[in-house]
């Protein structure tokens, strides 16, 4: 091969890691849709007869469901478990708490892989690729209540759609 071919590969090389690069750091909104997770979960309160509101202001997540013998406290909770506390604390007068997490039901916080899934959602909605991850979900339920696993089986947490919310 000759130098100027070698010469050439290696500015074409160049060029496309650069291009990657840019692409790789073009804004994105990398952050899961919250919103499209909670109008899901109200949606799936009201097909079990529950009426469900948000009362919380500082937590607009945060879904309390009433209907007959049944009072529910829902909430989707972020990986990092900044919310947990204060949603146990919220939710232990009604019922135990529970984390609802891929196919299972626990009572710890589910800790796992859930950084790993979530970063590689983020990662991949900067690329542009929309990536759907498995929600951890808290749940506090009276003894009146349809069961939380079975109601809110399936969901599923989406990048949000369209530029950043920040520049």
């Amino acid at each position: 091969m000759r130098r100027a071919d070698r010469i050439l590969i290696g500015a074409a090389l160049l060029a496309v890691a650069l291009v990657a690069a840019k692409l790789l750091w073009l804004p994105r909104n990398v952050y899961p849709d919250r919103e499209r997770l909670a109008a899901a979960i109200e949606t799936r309160l009201a097909t079990a007869g529950l009426t469900s509101s948000r009362p919380w202001e500082a937590a607009p997540f945060r879904i309390r469901a009433a209907g007959g013998a049944c009072t529910m406290i829902v909430q989707q909770l972020d990986v990092e478990a900044a919310e947990k506390s204060i949603f146990a604390e919220r939710a232990r007068t009604i019922g135990p708490v529970r984390y609802l997490y891929g196919d299972g039901v626990r009572t710890d916080f589910p800790r796992t892989g859930t950084v790993l899934r979530d970063q590689y959602q983020r990662q991949a909605a900067r690329l542009g690729l929309s990536v759907a991850i498995d929600p951890i979900i808290g749940v506090a339920a009276s003894p009146g209540c349809p069961d939380p696993a079975a109601l809110l089986a399936g969901l599923k947490l989406r990048p949000r759609a369209g530029p950043p919310a920040l520049p």
